[in-house]
């Protein structure tokens, strides 16, 4: 992790989103953005769906998307959309058991989903060579993009989290108060923006709302102070 140069830490919690029960429709078309779906083969001969949108002209830093339990990447069809317009490479999947992938439905298997997301990621590094490579993930995604960059330092540039599912040690308190504090100057109480607003309408109305028991959590601990000099 000591490569990680930019951390956003929005929201902790674990307000994991609901799947549909159908495949949900293609995102819409976006000029100067190119939309590209695929299957990719993940461990278990399991086929995870993917999905990409790319600039019109040269890419300058790539983004992987991971969403949380019971969701999927089209989700973020509209935030993909955007960021491939300000010229980043964005790539999404379907976790398994989730939207588009096969694989049993929305079934919590932290070890699986993270496996998921390292063969997409080296597909992700394949296709983008050179680029720098931020991972999003957004409750159980945050949780799973947080493994793998623990299990693979010095692979990404950046980690953005939402919402993430983690569990805090007493040592991150100091940390997350000078950020609320440098995010309330910028996101006074009551702010909200057209971004987050779009995405709650990109979830399907007919989305059932059972809720998915989960039995597991991520620990995230801050690495240990060096020794005194």
């Amino acid at each position: 992790m000591s490569r990680l140069v930019s951390a956003l830490l929005l929201f902790f919690g674990f307000g994991a989103c609901t799947p549909p029960a159908r495949p949900p429709a293609a995102p819409l078309a976006v000029a100067g953005v190119e939309h590209r779906e695929a299957r990719l083969r993940a461990h278990g001969d399991i086929d995870l769906y993917v999905q990409s949108w790319r600039p019109a002209g040269s890419a300058r830093g790539a983004v992987l998307l991971a969403h949380g339990l019971k969701d999927h990447s089209a989700r973020y069809a509209e935030l993909a959309q955007h960021l491939a317009a300000q010229g980043l490479a964005v790539h999404a999947f379907d976790l398994r058991g989730h939207g588009r992938s096969a694989g049993e439905r929305a079934r919590a298997a932290l070890g699986e989903y993270v496996a998921d997301l390292t063969v997409v990621a080296t597909q992700v590094r394949a296709a983008e060579p050179g680029l720098p490579l931020f991972v999003f993930g957004h409750s159980m995604g945050g949780a799973i993009a947080t493994t793998y960059a623990l299990e693979h330092p010095g692979e990404l540039q950046g980690l953005v989290l939402s919402a993430a599912a983690l569990r805090l040690g007493p040592d991150a308190g100091p940390g997350l108060v000078k950020l609320t504090r440098k995010l309330g100057r910028n996101h006074p109480a009551g702010a909200s923006s057209s971004s987050s607003r779009s995405g709650s309408r990109a979830t399907p109305p007919w989305s059932p709302t059972s809720p998915a028991p989960t039995r597991w959590s991520t620990p995230a601990r801050s690495p240990p102070a060096p020794p005194p000099r």
